[in-house]
């Protein structure tokens, strides 16, 4: 499917991903053809603050986890991801006033490190969700980036919360249970819940308003002047800009014209003039975000179609079904047949 967008290409910060070629070396495995099967030369990892495209980073993690044939291997990556891995952005979080603020650091922020991929913090009565979903489209390997998002968003809340509480966090993964679940279960020490609708930590609600350890008041004031003229890879195109407003839209159910505008604090009318110079509109990319997820889910979770249709977003799951023919040639449950599979990477 192609709604017509034009946007520039979406980069990763390499950050945590430096970590991947020692990663590789332990499995007995030359990190530069598994670099150059991602398009990355032998030194592409070497700085953390270093940019490549964020497709590579799937390609990168899909050809790793062929190369070690370690199904795990994103889950693996993640346990390497802590607040320091996300660099300035990390380092604004650590002295925050309270874990709601570190947590909104990231969901404000993310976009400086990652430009296809957006965190967010969802607060309802007494629970919160610190999650993690990929809006680029065509992404490769992204059941893997999600079990690595799920590990990195556990490990920073538990840097930030006494150990003894973590039991009573939950994960949610938006993949079928694997095979062997066990890697799983002794990284977290939650409860798992896979076939979810989304990737995230869920923790209870009243723990967002404690403080911070260590936190400087005066330091956060000077990393807040630092963040606001970060701009390592230009100001974010108003394509991706929609996307990733759109993604967390279908999970929130704030995803009309209207609240997209509002979020993005331009005028409906902006909005739509900026997406048409670009050759596209904005049902268009709406379009695309629910192809894209929908497709995920059906590849990758054991969901039915019809619940898959609720959470993008169709009130009704015969418009879905005639939706997703007009995309693929097919309804999604015969889609799902030859597409079906969680070893593979996801069909473009």
């Amino acid at each position: 499917m192609n709604g017509g967008t034009i946007s520039s290409d979406p980069t990763q910060r390499v950050g945590f991903l430096s970590a991947v070629p020692g990663m590789l070396r332990d499995f007995g495995v030359d990190p530069t053809s598994v670099l150059a099967s991602a398009g990355l030369s032998a030194n592409a990892l070497d700085d953390p603050e270093a940019r490549i495209p964020f497709a590579s980073m799937g390609l990168l993690i899909e050809a790793a986890t062929r190369a070690t044939k370690c199904e795990h291997f994103g889950l693996l990556v993640g346990q390497k991801i802590g607040a320091a891995s996300l660099g300035l952005i990390g380092e604004l979080m650590s002295h925050a006033p309270t874990l709601r603020v570190a947590l909104r650091d990231v969901a404000i922020h993310q976009h400086h490190n990652s430009r296809g991929a957006v965190a967010y913090l969802l607060e309802c009565d007494d629970q919160a969700l610190f999650g993690y979903a990929i809006y680029h489209p065509g992404t490769r390997a992204q059941f893997q980036i999600y079990d690595g998002a799920a590990a990195a968003g556990f490990n920073i809340i538990r840097q930030m919360i006494p150990a003894e509480s973590l039991h009573e966090t939950e994960v949610l993964l938006s993949r079928a249970a694997p095979e062997d679940p066990e890697p799983y279960r002794r990284f977290f020490i939650a409860k798992l819940h896979f076939d979810a609708d989304q990737t995230g930590v869920l923790l209870p609600r009243s723990w967002l308003d404690q403080p911070i350890p260590d936190a400087d008041a005066a330091r956060r004031k000077q990393l807040e002047q630092r963040v606001a003229a970060y701009r390592p890879a230009g100001d974010l195109d108003i394509v991706s800009q929609v996307r990733r407003t759109l993604r967390v839209g279908l999970l929130t159910g704030e995803f009309s014209g209207d609240q997209v505008a509002e979020r993005l604090r331009i005028p409906r009318r902006t909005l739509q003039r900026r997406l048409l110079s670009l050759g596209t509109a904005f049902q268009n990319v709406l379009d695309e975000t629910r192809f894209e997820f929908a497709q995920y889910l059906l590849a990758y979770t054991g969901l039915a179609a019809s619940d898959i249709s609720m959470i993008v977003r169709y009130a009704d799951p015969s418009v879905f079904t005639r939706a997703f023919a007009r995309w693929t040639g097919k309804p999604p449950n015969e889609w799902r047949l030859t597409h079906r599979s969680i070893a593979d990477p996801l069909p473009t």
